[in-house]
């Protein structure tokens, strides 16, 4: 669903009192040319200054006080997140945020891979899941990270990201899905050989006993609201999808 806040559209798949759940649009930032103009990220070449302007705009919207996020790096690394070690966590190399403690919100930055979150009773998790975290197993990573701290996933959000129908893969991606386990989302039509990232994550999660799970349809590539590195050959800006229990 599309919520306009301050002039800024949002993606909500959650609608719950005691949690913030959004992923940010292209539409309503300060961001010009390739990146208008929404863009969330630091590090794509776009006015810095525009992008804080952007980033503070959504914090001052959502009413959020610590907003954390990462210098992602397609792996399976998932920091948990304090409010006495938010400093450090900060734009630190890896794909996932997890928290046990209200009022930090989890940022992503996606523009094709998929963004997934999810909720427990005390924990939550927001993970960057392109294909390589997926075949490394960030998901069943993150649901371990539950388990330890005596919680479990009891609601999910898959997406939004590039649907398969335009994410057309090669043989070697083809292997390293099927020998992930994931196998049963590569889809070959037409000569064309298709994955669907939010197919397997949304997979691991049922497989998991996860029956609650939002799959968010709209896709990157063919959403002309949405970033997209594969439709603008790279040149892009980024959404940020955004976890936090108030």
């Amino acid at each position: 669903m599309l919520i306009t806040k301050d002039g800024a559209d949002y993606i909500c798949a959650v609608n719950d009192d005691d949690i913030l759940q959004i992923t940010s649009t292209n539409r309503g930032g300060f961001s010009e040319g390739e990146y208008t103009s929404f863009n969330a990220a630091l590090h794509v070449g776009d006015d810095c200054f525009k992008v804080l302007k952007n980033l503070e705009k959504l914090k001052t919207a959502w009413n959020i006080d610590r907003l954390v996020t990462l210098n992602q790096v397609h792996g399976n690394l998932i920091h948990e997140v304090t409010a006495d070690n938010i400093a450090d966590v900060m734009f630190s190399d890896g794909d996932g945020l997890f928290t046990r403690e209200r009022g930090i919100a989890l940022g992503i930055l996606t523009a094709d891979c998929w963004n997934v979150h999810l909720m427990g009773e005390t924990c939550l998790a927001s993970l960057h899941c392109g294909w390589k975290s997926a075949a490394a197993g960030i998901v069943e990573k993150a649901l371990d990270m539950f388990a330890d701290a005596g919680d479990k996933v009891v609601k999910a959000v898959v997406g939004p990201g590039i649907s398969a129908a335009n994410y057309e893969v090669g043989e070697e991606l083809v292997k390293a899905f099927t020998e992930a386990g994931h196998g049963g989302n590569v889809e070959v039509s037409g000569g064309r050989t298709c994955f669907s990232i939010g197919g397997a994550v949304e997979n691991v999660l049922r497989n998991a006993g996860i029956t609650k799970i939002v799959r968010v349809s709209d896709c990157t590539y063919s959403s002309e609201y949405l970033f997209s590195y594969r439709r603008d050959n790279g040149r892009t800006g980024r959404m940020i999808s955004v976890l936090m229990r108030k």
